[in-house]
């Protein structure tokens, strides 16, 4: 997976996502409830970024979160994933494996 690049400090852009299905479809998300964006340290277990998350279209699975504060003040690579809650219940996108976001030094 493409890393998604940062600088220390940096929080634009806003980290985009298209979700998809196991077919690699995109997730309509019409009738979901709520998305949330989790990120952690890669080898952590705690999050780093537990926080709502932005529909941009629903029918075409895009999602967004914007950061915000302290989320990128740490250099390094982190793990990333989203949370659908759905009338009946939560589903984790991707289901297999993570998202990548590389936040590096700045100067």
């Amino acid at each position: 997976m493409t890393p998604f690049p940062l600088k220390v400090g940096d929080l634009l852009p806003r980290y985009r996502a298209e979700l998809t299905n196991a077919a690699g479809l995109p997730l309509n998300l019409t009738t979901a409830v709520s998305v949330a964006f989790k990120m952690r340290a890669q080898g952590g277990v705690a999050a780093k970024i537990s926080a709502a998350a932005a529909f941009v279209d629903r029918p075409a699975g895009v999602v967004e979160y914007a950061f915000a504060g302290a989320d990128t003040d740490t250099a390094g690579d982190f793990d990333t994933l989203f949370l659908i809650t759905w009338p009946d219940g939560p589903q984790t996108i991707p289901s297999s494996g993570f998202g990548l976001v590389r936040i590096e030094a700045s100067f």
